[in-house]
């Protein structure tokens, strides 16, 4: 893929990925406002803006841990694939081996 065709296909994923919750947000606000009411959700307007400003002592933290659970999952999955492969084979040679006594 070219550089630039890469670079395209890459911003439209970073750009999606900030309008698809903003529409979400169009649509469900209303809903929520109309099942909760004007002073609840005037609350809940509140407790996300204190969850936004303390996500500022977040330092990175949150995509360090994803980055963590990334590397152990694809060693995990490079190993169960391992462990499949050798079950593999050995279930293989041992059909090979019943199959070679039925033979003679």
């Amino acid at each position: 893929m070219l550089r630039s065709a890469l670079l395209a296909r890459n911003t439209v994923w970073n750009l999606s990925g900030k309008v698809l919750p903003l529409l979400a947000g169009l649509v469900s606000i209303p809903i929520i406002i109309k099942g909760f009411g004007v002073d609840r959700f005037g609350l809940l307007s509140i407790a996300w803006m204190v969850v936004g400003d303390f996500s500022i002592f977040d330092m990175g933290l949150g995509q360090s841990r994803t980055k963590l659970v990334e590397r152990l999952y694809l060693e995990a999955l490079w190993f169960a694939e391992w462990v499949m492969t050798k079950f593999g084979m050995a279930n293989g040679k041992e059909l090979m081996l019943v199959y070679r006594k039925k033979e003679h």
